[in-house]
């Protein structure tokens, strides 16, 4: 081979990567491209179920009469409490039980004391002890 056909051979080869590099990235950019066109298709089918939930959702809620019963308030009377009670397990009736006393203490505190409020009541004492009146009044 001649200096000629080495020099075009040598330029062959580097136009040949020119182009494979060129091809690259128009395939990479296509590629892309694609794919930015089904992610866009994708989030749109997503967005547009979100919404088809929701409104289901809302429909749902709306029919189910639920907003009437909190706007009405849930109030139980003894005796559904009791029927509700009715299906629990000894364990579960032994937490209700200790929550319940739980909160008569902190309904308890919550309200003022009635002996604050009026005069003092004299403190039970049996008839025997030092100080303690008798029957006529007498310490």
């Amino acid at each position: 081979m001649d200096d000629r056909q080495v020099t075009d051979s040598l330029k062959k080869i580097l136009m040949a990567g020119f182009g494979a590099v060129t091809t690259g990235v128009e395939k990479s950019q296509q590629a892309l491209d694609k794919f930015a066109e089904k992610g866009e298709d994708a989030y749109q089918q997503a967005v547009a179920a979100g919404r088809e939930t929701a409104e289901k959702l809302k429909k749902a809620y709306e029919e189910s009469g639920i907003r009437e019963l909190f706007r009405e308030g849930l109030s139980f009377g003894r005796e559904d409490l009791l029927t509700a009670a009715e299906n629990l397990s000894v364990e579960d009736i032994l937490w209700l039980q200790n929550q319940l006393a739980a909160l008569a203490v902190r309904k308890a505190a919550a309200q003022p004391a009635a002996e604050e409020t009026s005069e003092p009541e004299e403190a039970a004492c049996a008839p025997e002890e030092d100080g303690c009146p008798d029957d006529e009044g007498n310490g």
